[in-house]
């Protein structure tokens, strides 16, 4: 909210709170929100959403970063760092390296960080990666492989 709030470019934003949130929380962001701004629960047509957004702030959980690739979205990625938490981190940077997301650390989200994110990743061409999404049937094969190696 506070990074649209800094914006004049007239761009719509969409805010998907997670049910872990609450109904509380999409109420107090929808009364914090600018008029720009649609603050609603998580929709079962996210991956739909993603296909079409000309970029994506998200956290960097595995899933949700499956369905930005597979989407081929321009990602901004706030990885959950707290608590020692260490994955999404790790698998944001190795996004940010290949040139697949931007990063802001989430001890130092802002909106200005934010933005600033946001517009380096509107810069950027979409993704432009085949992403193989076949990863539990390609375990088993390297694994029976090693097995029969044995």
């Amino acid at each position: 909210v506070a990074a649209a709030r800094l914006r004049s470019d007239g761009r719509r934003w969409r805010i998907l709170v997670g049910h872990a949130a609450g109904e509380a929380a999409v109420v107090a962001l929808r009364k914090s929100a600018p008029d720009t701004v649609t603050v609603e629960p998580a929709r079962p047509d996210f991956r739909q959403l993603l296909a079409n957004c000309a970029v994506s702030v998200s956290q960097a959980g595995y899933n949700t970063v499956v369905d930005i690739l597979q989407a081929r979205a321009r990602a901004v990625l706030v990885p959950f760092a707290r608590d020692g938490e260490t994955e999404q981190t790790l698998r944001a940077e190795t996004l940010a390296r290949r040139g697949l997301a931007r990063i802001v650390a989430e001890a130092a989200l802002s909106g200005a960080a934010l933005n600033t994110a946001i517009d380096a990743a509107l810069a950027a061409p979409r993704v432009d990666l085949a992403v193989r999404l076949n990863g539990e049937a390609e375990s088993v094969r390297l694994v029976t492989k090693m097995v029969d190696a044995l």
